[in-house]
């Protein structure tokens, strides 16, 4: 996320627990409250994880402040 021009979006599934904004001492970007976990003995399926991604751009973010630098 931090390289690319891309964000996390609503996943749109109903199934599933929202993902972990934070996991003991780590915290992670709140948007990832917007994922999807998907447990084994709770949804009698095998586990996942869900994450949708929406693409707003072109390019690589580093690159494209590299060329605006070099200009």
């Amino acid at each position: 996320l931090k390289h690319r021009y891309v964000k996390l979006v609503e996943t749109g599934l109903e199934i599933g627990s929202e993902g972990l904004p934070k996991y003991k001492e780590q915290r992670f970007h709140q948007s990832l409250k917007l994922a999807k976990r998907i447990y084994p003995h709770t949804h009698n399926m095998d586990g996942f994880f869900v994450a949708k991604l929406k693409k707003f751009a072109n390019g690589i973010k580093s690159q494209d402040k590299e060329k605006d630098q070099l200009s």
